[in-house]
């Protein structure tokens, strides 16, 4: 099949002459027809056989001998239709996951984000013989703006000041708002400990400016603590 074609349901023998339906079946679900609804066909009636089309992603399964036109048009309908209801759930599933892994104001990654992208990055700096570094930021007098300038003139502050940090750090590094006025950077492929030391001074160069929130000019300045984890840079 073409990849430029574009088609509504396919019909898939679960007995192929020289494949195996359910890995066809699997090929589909991880290609360019992952958005396709699957109707699959089969001459034995097995639940288990069912059971492991349904897994694999099909829609529908009908056995051959009850195969007829108004049957066939009925299970094209409903296997769209279950389709759809299956991605709007997983659409659902997806936003909600972003959600539970955001920070609501800053759109940052919040701490269980963070978690999960500290896992993954430690095992890969294993396996690369690679170090990786946790920088810590804690924001000076931040509860002053919000005594003085009110929690509306704090918030504006922390959403600019995560701007800047997005624009300082490097495409492969992680940042996270860990909660209040406290921020968390995992930078990844460190080889020496002054690439750490350039990279808090971006940093630090990035949130020393003034910002200007309702008339007034906030400099912001920071405690920065670094971490190492992995192997020990040089």
């Amino acid at each position: 099949m073409s990849t430029q074609e574009r088609f509504d349901v396919i019909l898939l023998d679960y007995r192929l002459p020289d494949l195996d339906g359910l890995a066809v079946l699997r090929q589909l679900r991880s290609g360019d027809f992952a958005d396709v609804a699957v109707v699959m066909l089969s001459s034995i009636e097995d639940d288990a056989i069912a059971d492991q089309c349904f897994e694999a992603g099909a829609q529908d399964f009908m056995l051959k001998s009850e195969v007829n036109g108004r049957r066939l048009l009925r299970a094209v309908r409903q296997a769209k239709q279950r389709y759809e209801i299956e991605r709007a759930l997983h659409q659902s599933h997806d936003q909600l996951r972003i959600l539970a892994e955001r920070d609501p104001l800053t759109g940052l990654s919040n701490r269980r984000g963070f978690d999960l992208a500290l896992k993954s990055s430690i095992a890969q700096a294993k396996r690369n013989s690679e170090s990786i570094a946790i920088i810590l930021i804690d924001l000076d007098d931040f509860k002053n703006v919000n005594d003085t300038l009110g929690h509306e003139a704090g918030d504006k502050l922390l959403i600019e000041l995560s701007v800047r940090l997005r624009e300082a750090v490097r495409d492969s590094d992680f940042i996270c708002r860990l909660g209040g006025d406290e921020f968390l950077v995992l930078a990844t492929c460190i080889h020496q400990e002054e690439q750490i030391a350039q990279f808090v001074e971006r940093l630090n160069t990035a949130l020393n400016r003034s910002v200007k929130i309702n008339g007034s000019e906030i400099l912001a300045t920071a405690s920065i603590g670094v971490a190492f984890l992995g192997q020990r840079a040089e």
